[in-house]
């Protein structure tokens, strides 16, 4: 029977086993499904594996786990854990510009409504406020219809959207 290292390559079982019980002892548990901790957990392995690899190969020894050479796990586990940190941030990225978005619409929407009431900058802080605590499906269905109104200060039909629906 082969065995299923060579060399140093054990190094690299171990180094991931010593991660993990590091994670559960040291990540709080509200955080240890996240795919950015996990992320992070692989970019650590990496910082241990792949310098042993690449010191290993300078040596010229055939250093291999799972027939895979000690500096080949590095880079697997720098960009195994590079990609969900970039999926993670990227979306909190655009989620927190999609929310941008909508509180520049309650804010354009604010700015109508007070030039239509001709209440000044407190009407316009009041819908505004109103705008961004209502439902995300209730803020939408109001700014559309208050866009496609022909006359913004009398937009038929647009007083059920406008509602505001229960806060979110």
């Amino acid at each position: 029977m082969k065995l299923v290292w060579s060399g140093f390559g054990f190094v690299v079982p171990v180094v991931v086993g010593v991660a993990l019980i590091a994670h559960v002892l040291l990540v709080p548990p509200q955080y240890r499904g996240d795919y950015d901790t996990f992320g992070m957990l692989a970019v650590a392995v990496s910082a241990l594996v792949l310098p042993l690899g690449l010191l290993l190969n300078r040596r010229g020894r055939e250093d291999h786990f799972m027939y895979l050479p000690v500096v080949a796990w590095g880079v697997l586990f720098l960009v195994g854990g590079l990609i969900p940190i970039a999926v993670v941030q990227g979306s909190r990225f655009w989620e927190g510009r999609a929310q941008a978005a909508q509180e520049a619409t309650c804010a354009e929407l604010a700015e109508t409504m007070s030039a239509c009431t001709s209440g000044g900058p407190s009407i316009a802080g009041m819908f505004q406020a109103m705008c961004e605590a209502s439902a995300p499906e209730a803020r939408s269905a109001c700014l559309e219809c208050v866009r496609a109104a022909a006359d913004p200060c009398n937009p038929r039909g647009c007083e059920a959207a406008c509602s505001f629906g229960p806060p979110r």
